[in-house]
Protein backbone atom coordinates (compact mmCIF):
# COMPACT_ATOMS: atom_id res chain seq x y z
CA UNK A 1 0.00 0.00 0.00
CA UNK A 2 1.33 3.38 -0.98
CA UNK A 3 1.25 6.48 1.13
CA UNK A 4 -1.01 8.99 -0.60
CA UNK A 5 -0.88 12.77 -0.42
CA UNK A 6 -4.42 13.70 0.54
CA UNK A 7 -4.03 17.46 0.41
CA UNK A 8 -1.78 20.51 0.69
CA UNK A 9 -2.70 24.01 1.87
CA UNK A 10 -1.12 27.27 3.00
CA UNK A 11 -4.14 29.03 4.48
CA UNK A 12 -4.71 32.71 5.12
CA UNK A 13 -4.10 33.64 8.76
CA UNK A 14 -7.08 32.92 11.00
CA UNK A 15 -9.12 31.16 8.30
CA UNK A 16 -10.26 27.56 8.69
CA UNK A 17 -9.31 25.83 5.44
CA UNK A 18 -10.24 22.42 4.07
CA UNK A 19 -7.03 20.40 3.75
CA UNK A 20 -8.47 17.10 2.54
CA UNK A 21 -11.78 15.33 2.00
CA UNK A 22 -11.73 11.56 1.63
CA UNK A 23 -14.18 9.22 -0.04
CA UNK A 24 -12.65 6.08 1.54
CA UNK A 25 -11.27 5.23 4.98
CA UNK A 26 -7.63 6.21 5.57
CA UNK A 27 -5.01 6.14 8.30
CA UNK A 28 -3.73 9.70 8.09
CA UNK A 29 -1.33 12.25 9.55
CA UNK A 30 -0.71 15.95 8.95
CA UNK A 31 2.66 17.66 8.61
CA UNK A 32 2.83 21.34 9.54
CA UNK A 33 5.74 23.64 8.62
CA UNK A 34 6.21 27.22 9.80
CA UNK A 35 7.93 28.83 6.81
CA UNK A 36 8.06 32.31 8.34
CA UNK A 37 11.26 34.15 9.26
CA UNK A 38 9.78 36.17 12.14
CA UNK A 39 9.11 34.75 15.60
CA UNK A 40 6.27 37.15 16.35
CA UNK A 41 3.41 36.76 16.35
CA UNK A 42 3.55 33.16 17.54
CA UNK A 43 2.32 30.52 15.09
CA UNK A 44 -0.53 28.51 16.61
CA UNK A 45 -2.34 25.86 14.59
CA UNK A 46 -5.57 23.90 14.83
CA UNK A 47 -6.19 20.61 13.00
CA UNK A 48 -9.55 18.91 13.19
CA UNK A 49 -11.70 16.35 11.41
CA UNK A 50 -15.30 17.08 10.52
CA UNK A 51 -17.04 13.69 10.35
CA UNK A 52 -19.74 13.12 7.76
CA UNK A 53 -22.98 14.68 8.96
CA UNK A 54 -21.36 16.81 11.69
CA UNK A 55 -22.78 20.30 11.81
CA UNK A 56 -21.52 21.88 15.04
CA UNK A 57 -17.97 22.22 16.42
CA UNK A 58 -18.77 19.99 19.37
CA UNK A 59 -19.06 17.11 16.85
CA UNK A 60 -15.57 17.73 15.41
CA UNK A 61 -12.55 15.57 16.29
CA UNK A 62 -9.65 17.88 17.22
CA UNK A 63 -6.20 16.50 16.42
CA UNK A 64 -4.40 19.67 17.62
CA UNK A 65 -5.59 22.93 19.12
CA UNK A 66 -3.39 25.99 19.65
CA UNK A 67 -0.28 23.91 18.86
CA UNK A 68 2.74 26.24 18.73
CA UNK A 69 5.10 25.74 15.78
CA UNK A 70 8.35 27.73 16.01
CA UNK A 71 9.96 29.61 13.12
CA UNK A 72 11.51 27.18 10.66
CA UNK A 73 10.13 24.17 12.52
CA UNK A 74 7.85 21.39 11.39
CA UNK A 75 5.70 18.85 13.20
CA UNK A 76 3.87 15.67 12.24
CA UNK A 77 0.73 14.63 14.06
CA UNK A 78 0.08 11.15 15.35
CA UNK A 79 -1.74 8.85 12.94
CA UNK A 80 -5.50 9.08 13.07
CA UNK A 81 -8.39 7.35 11.36
CA UNK A 82 -10.54 8.97 8.71
CA UNK A 83 -13.82 7.40 7.70
CA UNK A 84 -15.32 7.75 4.24
CA UNK A 85 -16.68 11.30 3.73
CA UNK A 86 -14.62 12.83 6.58
CA UNK A 87 -12.88 16.17 5.98
CA UNK A 88 -9.67 17.54 7.54
CA UNK A 89 -9.60 21.27 8.32
CA UNK A 90 -6.61 23.37 9.36
CA UNK A 91 -6.20 26.87 10.72
CA UNK A 92 -3.12 28.93 11.56
CA UNK A 93 -2.84 32.14 13.53
CA UNK A 94 -0.29 33.47 11.01
CA UNK A 95 0.24 33.39 7.26
CA UNK A 96 3.10 31.25 5.93
CA UNK A 97 2.13 27.99 7.60
CA UNK A 98 2.15 25.00 5.27
CA UNK A 99 0.02 21.91 5.86
CA UNK A 100 0.25 18.53 4.10
CA UNK A 101 -1.99 15.54 4.77
CA UNK A 102 -0.87 12.00 3.96
CA UNK A 103 -2.70 8.72 4.35
CA UNK A 104 -2.81 4.99 3.81
CA UNK A 105 -5.97 3.69 2.22
CA UNK A 106 -7.74 1.30 4.59
CA UNK A 107 -9.84 -1.60 3.36
CA UNK A 108 -11.91 -4.06 5.33
CA UNK A 109 -10.79 -6.90 3.06
CA UNK A 110 -7.12 -6.33 3.90
CA UNK A 111 -5.94 -7.43 7.30
CA UNK A 112 -2.48 -8.00 8.78
CA UNK A 113 -2.41 -11.54 7.33
CA UNK A 114 -3.09 -10.28 3.78
CA UNK A 115 -0.72 -7.32 3.48
CA UNK A 116 2.07 -7.46 0.91
CA UNK A 117 5.57 -7.10 2.34
CA UNK A 118 8.59 -5.74 0.47
CA UNK A 119 12.06 -6.99 1.33
CA UNK A 120 15.04 -5.62 -0.61
CA UNK A 121 12.91 -4.71 -3.62
CA UNK A 122 11.12 -8.08 -3.67
CA UNK A 123 7.40 -8.20 -3.00
CA UNK A 124 5.77 -11.15 -1.28
CA UNK A 125 2.00 -11.23 -1.36
CA UNK A 126 -0.40 -13.64 0.21
CA UNK A 127 -4.06 -14.07 0.89
CA UNK A 128 -5.77 -16.55 3.20
CA UNK A 129 -2.47 -18.32 3.97
CA UNK A 130 -1.54 -18.73 0.28
CA UNK A 131 1.84 -17.45 -0.85
CA UNK A 132 2.24 -16.14 -4.40
CA UNK A 133 5.78 -16.22 -5.79
CA UNK A 134 7.17 -14.52 -8.84
CA UNK A 135 6.61 -16.64 -11.94
CA UNK A 136 7.80 -16.68 -15.52
CA UNK A 137 9.61 -18.57 -18.23
CA UNK A 138 13.25 -19.65 -18.16
CA UNK A 139 14.17 -16.64 -20.32
CA UNK A 140 12.45 -14.33 -17.81
CA UNK A 141 14.63 -15.39 -14.87
CA UNK A 142 15.69 -12.28 -12.95
CA UNK A 143 19.31 -11.15 -13.20
CA UNK A 144 21.32 -10.08 -10.16
CA UNK A 145 19.27 -11.91 -7.52
CA UNK A 146 20.89 -13.59 -4.54
CA UNK A 147 21.46 -17.30 -4.01
CA UNK A 148 18.32 -18.75 -2.44
CA UNK A 149 15.94 -16.81 -4.67
CA UNK A 150 12.80 -18.90 -5.24
CA UNK A 151 10.39 -18.60 -8.20
CA UNK A 152 7.93 -20.65 -10.25
CA UNK A 153 9.15 -21.58 -13.73
CA UNK A 154 6.21 -21.77 -16.14
CA UNK A 155 8.29 -23.68 -18.76
CA UNK A 156 8.79 -26.59 -16.33
CA UNK A 157 5.64 -26.09 -14.20
CA UNK A 158 7.91 -26.34 -11.17
CA UNK A 159 9.55 -24.32 -8.42
CA UNK A 160 13.17 -23.40 -8.94
CA UNK A 161 15.82 -21.94 -6.69
CA UNK A 162 19.04 -20.12 -7.50
CA UNK A 163 22.01 -22.02 -6.02
CA UNK A 164 25.72 -21.21 -6.07
CA UNK A 165 25.97 -23.38 -9.21
CA UNK A 166 22.90 -21.94 -11.02
CA UNK A 167 19.14 -22.43 -11.23
CA UNK A 168 17.87 -25.80 -9.96
CA UNK A 169 14.37 -27.28 -10.01
CA UNK A 170 13.02 -27.98 -6.55
CA UNK A 171 12.25 -31.67 -6.11
CA UNK A 172 8.85 -32.55 -4.67
CA UNK A 173 9.70 -36.17 -3.86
Amino acid sequence: MAILRLGVATPTAGVATQLAAVSNSHLASVIIANTRTQATPVCKVDIYVVPQGASVPSDYAYIASNLIIGVGQSFETFRFALNASDTIYVKSSVAGTSFSAFGLLQSEDVGPANLPAVFSNKTITGNANVLYLEKGTTSQRPVGVAVGYLRYNTDFSALEVLTASGWRTVSTS
